[in-house]
């Protein structure tokens, strides 16, 4: 059994999806890993549990365009095993006329028992793919960068 399981991922690059259909969100940084598996994008970005429990999770996307003036959606929510989690949808809504260098934090969040080998996904989606929406990193001057998606999951 191990002492403390948790996990934080994060991406440093802009994630705009060819598609409206659900994807997965990548995370290309293992940020702090003890007690579970990150699979890359590769495998569709999966965090495998490793020990039965009760799990805190949270995602933060930094959304926002690349271009386009006209009112634009961004939803973001958990899967496991393949299955969408009830009840963990949000949504950002990119108003018409917001600057293409302003951006909005999405977050969601659950608490939920996962059992040994199951495969926990951060997904998200698109309302139009000809104007550059998505998740977005930026790298302030002199200030950290701000990844386009974090994730954080521990047991509890």
């Amino acid at each position: 059994m191990q002492d403390k399981v948790y996990v934080q991922l994060s991406d440093f690059t802009n994630q705009q999806p060819t598609t409206t259909l659900p994807t997965a969100i990548k995370f290309n940084t293992n940020d702090y890993l003890s007690g579970v598996k990150h699979s890359p994008a590769g495998e569709n970005d999966k965090i495998i549990i490793l020990e039965n429990g009760i799990y805190f999770l949270i995602a933060g996307g930094q959304v926002g365009r690349e271009s386009g003036m006209l009112l634009q959606f961004v939803d973001m929510w958990f899967r496991v095993n393949g299955k969408d989690i009830a009840n963990t949808n949000t949504r950002a809504s990119l108003p018409e006329g917001l600057s293409i260098e302003d951006t909005i934090v999405l977050i969601t969040q659950m608490a939920m028992p996962l059992s040994k080998g199951d495969t926990v996904q951060v997904m998200f989606s698109i309302s139009d793919t000809n104007v550059g929406v998505g998740l977005v990193a930026t790298k302030p001057i002199d200030e950290p960068l701000i990844p386009s998606c974090i994730f954080t999951m521990y047991k509890i």
